[in-house]
């Protein structure tokens, strides 16, 4: 949606989350692993998902930026003088325009966070025994993983 409009905010957050794609992902560790234990979710499940789903976010929708730039906003302006509104037109016509567009990304995304290990190892590696919380048992379930 954000690549149909022009002006500021959409040219701010694309160009943020170029800046962000070029940051290599081992440089990320470290402030990971502060910010994980500041927010009190070191070693826990959203400790390891809260991290990936920020990262994918930003760069799928720079990805789909380019998948909604490649469909043709006649079709979206045909709607809204039907009668839609601009959010009308978008879930009707652009939406499902890109159907296999979003499958593919979504099967794309699940690659990228089943191959990501840095992520599940590295940052959980607390070897204490804490019997409030699970400590260990993320970075026990992606060795698991490995192995298998």
């Amino acid at each position: 949606m954000l690549s149909r409009f022009r002006g500021p905010i959409p040219s701010v957050w694309f160009a943020a989350i170029y800046v962000f794609r070029c940051v290599p992902y081992v440089s990320w560790v470290l402030p990971l692993y502060f910010v994980t234990r500041a927010m009190g979710i070191f070693d826990t499940y959203w400790g390891l998902l809260l991290p990936h789903v920020a990262v994918h976010i930003c760069f799928f929708s720079w990805i789909m930026k380019g998948f909604f730039d490649g469909i043709d906003p006649s079709m979206e302006y045909a709607a809204m003088i039907d009668g839609c509104s601009r959010w009308g037109a978008f879930l009707r016509v652009a939406l499902p325009s890109a159907d296999p567009r979003l499958t593919a990304l979504a099967i794309l995304c699940w690659l990228y966070t089943w191959n990501e290990f840095l992520f599940a190892l590295d940052p959980h590696r607390q070897q204490h025994a804490d019997p409030h919380r699970r400590h260990g048992a993320v970075r026990a379930r992606a060795r698991h993983g490995m192995a298998s």
